[in-house]
């Protein structure tokens, strides 16, 4: 399923981090919603 994935909204989450990859399998992902998350740094994909 994660192949056909174009938008993935993580609104209000209280994230605050994300391991680095963590959407790599998400190769058509063209809309990503983090706001409203205690996150302060992303790493780069890869």
């Amino acid at each position: 399923w994660h192949g056909d994935l174009f938008e993935l909204y993580l609104y209000k989450n209280q994230l605050t981090t994300l391991p680095k990859g963590v959407f790599d399998q998400l190769a058509n992902l063209q809309t990503l919603g983090l706001h409203n998350n205690q996150l302060t740094a992303l790493s780069a994909g890869g």
